[in-house]
């Protein structure tokens, strides 16, 4: 009744069929409108550009360039909103070059180290980093903040063994992170004043206006940078002070096709300012690093990390000198005058002004609540730099926006305009739990995937609380939106199959006794290459 097929014949067109559609399915998922799919089983192979730096949404890993992969193919092509996807699951990456496993075995001065599993990092005052087994008590943990005074990067711990640390909700606006006497975290918010902005979680001069002299107090000037330390590039081995490098290099405009190798004109010194030129290990590029200040006493020093690789590090200058334009030289540090307008009085809220011992930089602190009974007052210590004390309020009084005020704490219901929603930006107000503070809390993102949602607790109290964005969204701005990916393409043709600028496969079809046969123009475009009617009948868009 039915003829037989030739297995030959049928074996023949399973490698036909093979050949015209493995290209399309072994690197990603399509669904029937050409977009691309993204689902946890997913794995993009796309080769990615590294870059050296720490872009947005990247947690160790170098992606390059906000995660953006670079095409295997000139086939395909993906928009910027690929950035929303988080690397470290839907990306495979393979590096350009070894870099070694930074686990310390005591203390360590670099926020690149990692602790050996079962313990925690503390930042020491100095600015180092410890690891601790996690044993410690809760006011042990809390010590570690020093009560909103630390530098960058301090982190709090409370009572869960959850961490937080102070940062910036906005370029202006800080978020001081403190510890509670009951070990929890407590979130403080200022608002910064005209001429400086946020960094680290600390209100400071504006680095434009620094540069300008036109933020500091009548006759002060600054010759140093107040720019946070760099760390795109691997540090050097044992040395005993914080290393670090620069990611304001220069790029050759044309590396040399050979390696010319790495030169450092003043080998380590730090009696003059020089420039090294070598290749960056992360991006194998030719770059050029130059000996700049990071506080008013450390010089970053370029340096040759080997005969070919260019990096940097941190050096000390000697107590009788000060760094200027990137050297140490033979003078002692100018005393920054340190300022306190209201002379630590409690019933006015002011910003002194000053050096913090912590970091060298010079900073503007301004007197905030503790909570609604005691004031954390922004001072001038009698060593003459800024510094902070924690000041109660007198027993009729109660602290608001950083000064004490004659009566009770009044009573403001919590109000929360979201609803505790993810999906939008709001500020939530009330009182805190943890010593009744009158205050406003804003939603922000804690990383890509988590937002700190300000919320009105079952108890009518404000608080934070950590919300996971769902799979398919990101956080962006205190709020999560969803990641939409969008796949372009080049007309392009793969065996037999054509595919158009809107991502649509075209195979050779039939059109009754006619075989289609599709092309790319010479601009790209696409269009029929040929019609052919068939003699006797027309199969998968070829004549029998």
């Amino acid at each position: 009744m039915f003829k037989r097929i030739n297995p030959t014949f049928l074996l023949f067109i399973i490698f036909i069929l093979y050949l015209i559609f493995t290209p399309f399915f072994s690197q990603a998922q399509f669904n029937f409108r050409g977009k691309l799919s993204i689902n946890p089983n997913t794995s993009l192979t796309y080769n990615l550009c590294s870059n050296g730096i720490k872009d947005k949404y990247e947690e160790n890993i170098d992606c390059g360039g906000n995660c953006m992969p670079c095409c295997q193919t000139k086939a395909f092509s993906l928009s910027k909103k690929f950035i929303k996807i988080d690397c470290k699951t839907t990306v495979s990456i393979q590096p350009k070059v070894d870099r070694p496993t930074l686990i310390p075995s005591s203390s360590i001065t670099t926020s690149q180290y990692q602790c050996p599993e079962g313990k925690i990092r503390i930042q020491n005052n100095d600015g180092s980093y410890t690891c601790h087994t996690n044993t410690k008590t809760n006011q042990d943990l809390c010590k570690s903040c020093e009560s909103g005074q630390a530098p960058d990067g301090y982190y709090c711990w409370d009572i869960n063994g959850q961490k937080d640390v102070s940062h910036c909700a906005s370029a202006y606006q800080a978020i001081h992170i403190v510890c509670s006497d009951n070990g929890n975290v407590s979130a403080t918010e200022l608002d910064c004043d005209d001429g400086f902005k946020c960094l680290g979680g600390f209100c400071r001069y504006d680095a434009d206006e620094i540069n300008n002299n036109s933020a500091l107090p009548p006759g002060v000037t600054i010759t140093y940078s107040n720019e946070p330390l760099d760390t795109s590039l691997p540090p050097v081995g044992d040395t005993d002070t914080a290393e670090t490098t620069d990611t304001n290099s220069t790029t050759s405009p044309n590396p040399p096709e050979e390696n010319e190798g790495c030169t450092d004109p003043d080998g380590d010194s730090t009696t003059e300012q020089t420039s090294v030129i070598g290749i960056n290990p992360y991006t194998d590029e030719l770059i050029t690093l130059t000996d700049k200040c990071t506080t008013v006493q450390t010089v970053q020093e370029a340096i040759c990390l080997t005969n070919e690789y260019i990096g940097a590090k941190i050096i000390n200058c000697a107590n009788d000198q000060h760094c200027e334009n990137g050297h140490c030289i033979d003078e002692p540090p100018t005393q920054l005058p340190c300022e306190d307008p209201d002379e630590s009085s409690t019933s006015t809220r002011t910003a002194s002004h000053g050096l913090n011992p912590y970091t060298g930089f010079a900073e503007r602190q301004t007197d905030y609540c503790e909570n609604t009974e005691t004031v954390i007052e922004a001072i001038c210590s009698p060593e003459g730099n800024l510094s902070r004390v924690s000041i109660d309020c007198a027993a009729d009084q109660h602290c608001n926006s950083g000064r004490c005020i004659d009566g009770p704490v009044p009573v403001i219901p919590c109000t929360d305009p979201d609803g505790a929603s993810i999906s939008t930006k709001t500020i939530a107000r009330g009182s805190t739990q943890i010593g009744g503070m009158q205050t406003t809390r804003s939603d922000y993102c804690r990383d890509s995937n988590t937002v700190n949602e300000a919320i009105c607790n079952a108890d009518g109290f404000l608080k934070h609380i950590s919300i996971n964005c769902n799979d398919n969204e990101f956080c962006e701005n205190g709020q999560c939106i969803e990641i939409q990916i969008e796949l372009s393409c080049n007309c392009s043709e793969y065996n037999g199959v054509v595919i158009d600028s809107q991502c649509r496969e075209h195979p050779n079809l039939c059109d009754g006794n006619t075989a289609i046969e599709y092309e790319c123009s010479p601009r790209g475009e696409f269009q029929i290459k040929n019609k052919n009617r068939c003699p006797t009948s027309c199969h998968a868009g070829f004549c029998n």
